[in-house]
């Protein structure tokens, strides 16, 4: 007899813009399901699967079966009357944990239409028949570039000197015509071209770029990813919306619809496909036939609110703790449930079959006075333990990985009486209550600040990001909290600059080196940011010496 609900060992792949080592959360959730899998520090861990589809397949923990071979003896069960009907009796969707370190390539999922015929013609490359729409949940910081922006954002773009050769000529006036021909001249420019127009357009002032002056930040980090040829970077910087999307957040993307993914992790579902036509950001070898993936494109998406998906109240959840995000496509949902310690929620049954993925946040403790938080940690929660002779010490994990923000002291001694049944004795725990109150009215308000910040800039209001930010460093200082927060410095740095306060910029930007310095030897990827907040330290000290030269 099958069990309902079992739990799956996801499978975990290996593409180069893919975290590495320890910092991929997809190596981490593998190995919890995987004894054997070892993490090696210098290999790339880009994605783990834990659907069916016969590339990367998941297993049933217990027993190792393949989960494919399980839904099959067991579809009446398994799957459901709906899917066995109206959805080819197979798991319809593919669920993936993605860690993304760089950028994926510049893509769209064929329609079913193209699919069929692609997969009829060379199944070798195109291994099935099916579309492959697709949302992406972030479960941290997540940049991507999705959809075409609006068209009167575009055209004064390619009105520049840097980009004029790239629009037709009998071109009057703009329409989703002329994008698709801008987007393939682009594409089949050779790489002299290409290096030209960013060489070019790295050089137009922000002035002339407007609001989309974040081109000036985001080409150089490209450029380091893909070399200057890549013509990723130009449709991507030019053409699409750039969005950054906080934990919890999400989008959909539609069959044919132009997307890259360019850092953080995510939690990614799909209809169960792999099928895609690659165009940039990847090697030339490795992208597909231009001209079928300029006249694919579809302009479904044409700003920033037509790929942001929503979560809405669902009418399973039974004590309002879950959310879901309802695709306009016919093979899944996505339910999301936020639990604090002790919490539960009843879901409704469903038409179909469902996976669950657990992410739990890291908790921890404010430091006492003239230690950081981490030293307190250490100090108070820590335990000995003998192995073999020799003496170790030990951590509650749980508490040595903190979110930035914290919890508050309420929530932090449930969680810990809940998890590990002791009550924690660091200084801000065993503090007055006055200081316990002031601390978590800083905290909540920490909460607050981040994403207010990120909200601030995407709508151009600098200035008052700015004043966000400087906020929330100060309560960040008062917090003891620096340590943790380190990667928020390129944050104001990026918005100074924008603004034009260069001496700011250059501040919160050589802080923002320092953090990573304090790595001890760097990952790839740290060693790729590092060289992009070198080339941008570069930029904003030669501005500073031309500004005083004048």
């Amino acid at each position: 007899m099958t069990d309902r609900v079992f739990q799956l060992s996801g499978t975990c792949n290996n593409y180069p813009w893919g975290k590495q080592g320890q910092q991929s959360l997809a190596a981490q959730l593998c190995k919890k399901t995987e004894q054997d899998f070892e993490i090696k520090e210098d290999e790339y861990y880009s994605e783990m699967w834990f659907g069916d589809y016969p590339d990367f397949p998941a297993r049933v923990l217990k027993t190792g079966e393949l989960l494919r071979d399980v839904l099959d003896k067991n579809k009446e069960k398994l799957l459901g009357e709906k899917v066995i009907d109206q959805l080819g009796g197979q798991l319809p969707f593919l669920p993936k944990i993605l860690s993304i370190a760089k950028a994926l390539p510049l893509q769209i999922h064929p329609n079913k239409d193209l699919a069929a015929k692609l997969h009829a013609k060379d199944p070798d490359n195109f291994t099935d028949p099916n579309h492959k729409p697709e949302i992406a949940v972030a479960l941290s910081q997540f940049e991507v570039f999705a959809g075409f922006k609006p068209l009167s954002e575009i055209e004064p773009l390619f009105k520049l000197p840097a980009l004029r050769s790239f629009v037709p000529k009998n071109a009057t006036q703009w329409t989703d015509q002329t994008l698709r021909e801008v987007t393939r001249n682009i594409l089949k420019a050779d790489d002299t071209t290409i290096k030209h127009a960013n060489d070019d357009l790295l050089s137009t002032s922000r002035a002339d770029l407007g609001n989309a002056a974040y081109i000036l930040d985001l080409l150089p980090r490209l450029q380091n990813q893909y070399g200057p040829q890549d013509p990723g970077a130009l449709v991507a910087l030019t053409c699409m919306n750039f969005l950054t999307l906080q934990p919890s957040e999400a989008l959909y993307i539609p069959a044919d619809g132009i997307h890259a993914y360019l850092g953080g992790d995510i939690v990614e579902c799909m209809a169960c496909s792999n099928n895609v036509l690659n165009a940039g950001f990847c090697p030339p070898a490795e992208r597909n036939s231009i001209d079928l993936f300029a006249d694919t494109l579809t302009f479904k998406a044409h700003s920033r609110a037509d790929v942001v998906l929503p979560s809405k109240e669902t009418g399973k959840s039974g004590k309002g703790k879950t959310r879901v995000y309802k695709p306009p496509m016919s093979e899944f949902d996505m339910l999301r449930a936020e639990l604090a310690a002790g919490e539960e929620d009843e879901i409704a049954e469903s038409d179909g079959p469902g996976g669950l993925a657990r992410r739990r946040e890291g908790r921890g403790g404010d430091g006492g006075e003239g230690m950081s938080e981490m030293e307190d940690v250490m100090l108070t929660n820590s335990f000995g333990v003998t192995v073999e002779g020799k003496e170790y010490m030990g951590l509650f994990v749980d508490l040595a990985v903190d979110s930035a923000a914290g919890l508050t002291s309420k929530e932090r001694h449930e969680s810990l009486e809940t998890i590990w049944g002791f009550t924690c004795q660091c200084a801000l725990c065993t503090a007055p209550p006055e200081v316990l109150r002031a601390s978590d009215e800083h905290r909540e308000e920490i909460r607050s600040l981040q994403g207010k910040v990120v909200e601030l800039a995407q709508k151009g209001e600098f200035n008052k990001a700015i004043d966000a930010a400087e906020r929330l460093f100060v309560l960040v200082e008062e917090e003891g909290l620096t340590e943790q927060m380190g990667g928020m410095h390129e944050v104001p740095a990026r918005l100074y600059y924008h603004v034009g306060n260069l001496e700011k910029a250059l501040e919160y930007t050589l802080k923002a080196k320092h953090e990573i310095d304090g790595h001890g030897v760097p990952s790839a990827s740290e060693k790729e940011h590092m060289a992009m907040l070198m080339g941008f330290i570069e930029r904003i000290e030669r501005e500073i010496e031309d500004k005083q030269a004048q």
